[in-house]
């Protein structure tokens, strides 16, 4: 009787052990998607701004490759134009949104990968002619099939390194290029008329 207890859970040992081998592994993650950078320019976006501006969006190699475009979520914009509210707009030049000049805009980019959940982009800033003038820094961790934990000082007012859990989009967003979103930004504020006002005449 033993003995065949014995065998009993030998066998069950083995089945175990055949069982773990062949569990599936886990999905590696993609770095190269859309992510929704929110979290980490909370507070950084200074009012009256962040009163239009509902979400940033970083599209990493995505849409076009080799490159970061730098994306805002603008509901009342999307609304004017007639088009979904989950659009996200950009232009091509840098524009200064609060103390951040990388908010609205397309920079190359170099994706060094450290393992499958880590590495690090390196963000060229360049001048009229495309020539690099400065580079910065984005690091991730943790990346999962759809979160990573992404670390950068570029989107801080004072440069300090903000750390935050970012997510992808579950589908592929719009991104709608315009030429001056400062302007189209500063007229959802009500400082520019978006038509003529009639006269009193």
């Amino acid at each position: 009787m033993c003995k065949r207890n014995g065998t009993l859970l030998v066998a069950i040992a083995i089945l175990l052990v055949a069982f773990a081998g062949c569990k599936k592994k886990e999905p590696k993650g993609n770095i190269e998607k859309q992510w929704d950078a929110t979290p980490l320019v909370e507070g950084d976006i200074p009012l009256p701004l962040s009163v239009v501006i509902k979400g940033v969006m970083l599209d990493l190699s995505y849409t076009q490759k080799g490159y970061m475009i730098t994306a805002l979520k603008i509901p009342m914009l999307a609304a004017m134009k007639g088009m979904p509210e989950n659009t996200y707009f950009y232009q091509g030049e840098s524009v200064i949104i609060g103390n951040s000049e990388l908010l609205s805009t397309v920079n190359k980019i170099k994706i060094v990968k450290k393992d499958d959940t880590s590495g690090e982009i390196s963000v060229a800033f360049t001048d009229d002619m495309d020539m690099p003038i400065d580079m910065a820094k984005i690091s991730y961790k943790k990346l999962g099939v759809s979160s990573g934990i992404f670390s950068t000082s570029i989107f801080s007012n004072d440069r300090q390194i903000k750390e935050a859990t970012l997510e992808t989009f579950p589908e592929k967003i719009k991104l709608v290029k315009i030429d001056d979103i400062e302007k189209e930004l500063i007229a959802l504020l009500g400082y520019l008329p978006l038509a003529p006002q009639p006269t009193d005449e």
